[in-house]
C-alpha cells in the first residue's frame, strides 16, 4: 500500500484529513458521511468523493459505500501534525498578539501549510509546552507512534471512570461556575455519581 509523506500531500488533501478529525472531536462517529465532510469544506459531494477515493487508495483513510469514510492510523497521525501546527499557532496569536479567536483561527489555517518543523518544536517550547488550544482543544504530541484519542462528551464516561477536560460548551454563566470550581480545560476529573437525568 503506497504511503505519501506529508510534503507530498498538498493543502486540500491535508484539510480534508484535517476536517475529519474535527468532526470527529465535535462528536460525530465514524463512518463520518460524505455529505457532512462536504458541508463542512463548503463544496460538492462529487468532489469529497472523489478525493476520499485518492485518499483511501493511499493508505490514509478507509472508504465504506453508503456509509462515508474513517481514517486510518496514517491519515490521523498526518492530520494531527497539521493540528498541531495550527493549534500552536493559535494559541501564540491570541496569548502573545492578542488577536480574536476566531481570527486567530483563521490566520493560523494558513501557518499550518508553511511552518517547518523546527519551528513548530521552538514555538511549543517558547509556549511552555501547552496541551490545549484556547479552543479547549488538544494539541497533539510532537510523535509520529502517538495516536490521540479524541475527546469523549462527558456523558459519556462511567462512575469511576476519570478524564482530563478539553473544552466546556456552555452558556458563560456555567462556564464561569465551572471554571470558579477548578474545572477547565486541563483539569483532571473523576465521575462520582451520575443523577437520575444523567446529570453529573
Amino acid at each position: 500500500m503506497m504511503s505519501l509523506n506529508i510534503a507530498e500531500l498538498s493543502e486540500s488533501e491535508e484539510m480534508y484529513l484535517v476536517t475529519a478529525v474535527q468532526l470527529a472531536e465535535s462528536g460525530v462517529t465514524e463512518p463520518i458521511p460524505l455529505s457532512q465532510l462536504a458541508q463542512s469544506l463548503s463544496i460538492q459531494t462529487v468532489s469529497v468523493n472523489q478525493m476520499v477515493h485518492r485518499l483511501a487508495a493511499a493508505g490514509y483513510v478507509n472508504y465504506l459505500p453508503y456509509k462515508g469514510m474513517e481514517l486510518l492510523p496514517n491519515g490521523r497521525r498526518l492530520a494531527n501534525r497539521v493540528l498541531r501546527r495550527r493549534r500552536l499557532w493559535e494559541l501564540f496569536l491570541v496569548k502573545h498578539l492578542e488577536l480574536p479567536p476566531t481570527e486567530a483561527d483563521a490566520l493560523a489555517c494558513r501557518l499550518e501549510h508553511i511552518t517547518p518543523p523546527d519551528v513548530v518544536e521552538r514555538l511549543y517550547r517558547f509556549l511552555e509546552r501547552p496541551s490545549v488550544s484556547p479552543q479547549g482543544l488538544p494539541i497533539p504530541p510532537d510523535d509520529e507512534d502517538v495516536v490521540i484519542d479524541l475527546p469523549h462528551p462527558l456523558n459519556h464516561l462511567t462512575i469511576g471512570q476519570q478524564a482530563e477536560v478539553t473544552r466546556l460548551e456552555m452558556e458563560p454563566a456555567g462556564s464561569a461556575f465551572l471554571h470558579a470550581e477548578g474545572i477547565r480545560p486541563g483539569a483532571d476529573i473523576q465521575v462520582l455519581a451520575i443523577g437520575g437525568q444523567g446529570d453529573f
